[in-house]
């Protein structure tokens, strides 16, 4: 899911929900501002936006992996993928 969620900002989970809306919000008017947008379009920066319900919805998926699943990449990882 690392491509997916790419360099994403996160927060506790212990955050009260105002907060977080207002962080979600203020993310979302920056990178809806034309001056911003415009900025890192110059210096080349290439941007991709996910909404916090989308990045609620790929992370939701990740902690729903089932154990058996995570314990089988886990060997994979450590003995390789061919065996």
């Amino acid at each position: 899911a690392g491509g997916d969620l790419g360099r994403a900002l996160l927060a506790p989970p212990e955050m009260p929900d105002d907060r977080f809306n207002a962080l979600a919000e203020a993310f979302t008017a920056m990178m809806n501002d034309p001056e911003f947008l415009a900025d890192a379009e110059s210096k080349g920066i290439p941007l991709g936006y996910a909404s916090a319900a989308e990045m609620k919805e790929i992370l939701d998926g990740i902690f729903a992996t089932p154990p058996e699943v995570v314990e089988l990449l886990k060997v994979s990882i450590e003995q390789g993928f061919d065996g």
